[in-house]
């Protein structure tokens, strides 16, 4: 019974993250650029504070920002977070708002030997989600051409990461941090023509992006005048992020609600 509850939570802790940040996270038009928006990588505790971490090191908080801060963990910590965003877009006619909730980040880490601490996790990386048309006419005295040019994309990528601290001697300790980015980014245009005689066109691009990133970290911390002082830095090598792409252009006609290729 207890092996079977076990199994459970494990399927649970591994495929619901993974189902949640499939989900569209966004409806911004600023995500139609690049990978998508960014989201941020650190934990509540780094968000609370204005986004530092870097010298930050705590007992009871995984700290992703600065690997070597997990060598001041000595238990068993597990984090989850939840981000919700509302959205107000308007121009000069039109008005639109949402609200939009996804898991923000869950994070495991525990101690395997005294000063040596391990974890890992999972977050979001950039989320996009766009949908816009564009309405154009074209008019003249010969023939008159009016169509919609609709622009939409959909997907993100994630960042699955492992690190480990560890406390050199009393005061310095060192981190290392190995991450995977993976995820699918896809973009799509459509034109459609109000005229019946013309082949609509539909242009869709898959982007497959899977590679592996390396950050450092370092951490010092002393007294001074019965006040303790952190010290912290990190280093990141520069990367590119590979990816695979793959599109399709075609012709197609909408007839009685189906579209005929």
């Amino acid at each position: 019974m207890q092996t079977s509850k076990f199994r459970a939570g494990l399927i649970l802790f591994i495929f619901l993250p993974a189902f949640l940040l499939a989900q569209q996270n966004t409806i911004s038009p600023y995500s139609s650029f690049g990978i998508g928006e960014p989201q941020e990588q650190g934990f509540s505790l780094n968000n609370a504070l204005g986004g530092v971490g870097v010298a930050l090191r705590t007992g009871n908080y995984l700290n992703p920002t600065n690997p070597a801060s997990l060598s001041a963990i000595n238990t068993t910590v597990f984090e989850a977070g939840i981000t919700g965003t509302a959205i107000h877009l308007t121009d000069e006619t039109l008005f639109q708002q949402s609200f939009t909730s996804t898991l923000s980040y869950l994070s495991l880490g525990f101690p395997i030997y005294s000063g040596v601490v391990i974890s890992g996790g999972l977050l979001p990386y950039s989320f996009k989600g766009f949908d816009i048309t564009q309405n154009i006419a074209s008019l003249n005295q010969e023939d008159d051409l009016v169509y919609d040019v609709n622009y939409s994309g959909s997907g993100g990528l994630n960042r699955a990461y492992a690190n480990i601290g560890v406390e050199l001697f009393n005061g310095l300790s060192i981190g290392a941090t190995a991450s995977m980015v993976f995820g699918t980014i896809k973009n799509k245009r459509d034109v459609t023509f109000s005229q019946s005689d013309i082949l609509n066109r539909r242009d869709e691009y898959a982007y497959t992006v899977r590679d592996y990133t390396y950050d450092f970290g370092v951490q010092y911390q002393t007294t001074v005048l019965e006040k303790n002082l952190t010290f912290g830095a990190t280093y990141c090598p520069e990367s590119n992020l590979r990816a695979w792409n793959r599109g399709v252009v075609y012709t197609y006609d909408v007839s009685s609600d189906f579209e005929y290729i």
